[in-house]
């Protein structure tokens, strides 16, 4: 990843990929659009966090780390692309939620 930190409160992410499989193994691409279209989240890996990430908050204490399974909204942040890797970079307040693995 050429990403070396993301600046003050931002947040780089990897899209989860989410692939649907019917009964006879074909993976089916477009239910995830539309789950994703009809609910406006997406999950994602946290991959770095900014210096300042989460500090004008409550405590300042980070509610998420690197490698947790985050929730975040769909179109928040802009996308980077590093080869075959597509991130995003959000700002600390894009993520909703911290998933189960």
């Amino acid at each position: 990843m050429k990403i070396k930190n993301p600046c003050g409160h931002r947040v780089v992410v990897k899209l989860k990929k989410i692939e649907e499989v019917s009964k006879t193994g074909i993976i089916l691409s477009q239910g995830n659009n539309l789950k994703r279209e009809k609910y406006g989240v997406e999950e994602a890996i946290v991959v770095k966090l900014g210096r300042t990430a989460f500090k004008a908050f409550d405590d300042g204490e980070a509610w998420c780390e690197v490698g947790d399974l985050v929730a975040i909204t769909k179109y928040s942040g802009k996308d980077y692309e590093d080869g075959e890797e597509i991130y995003r970079i959000i700002n600390d307040d894009d993520i909703m939620a911290v998933l189960e693995s």
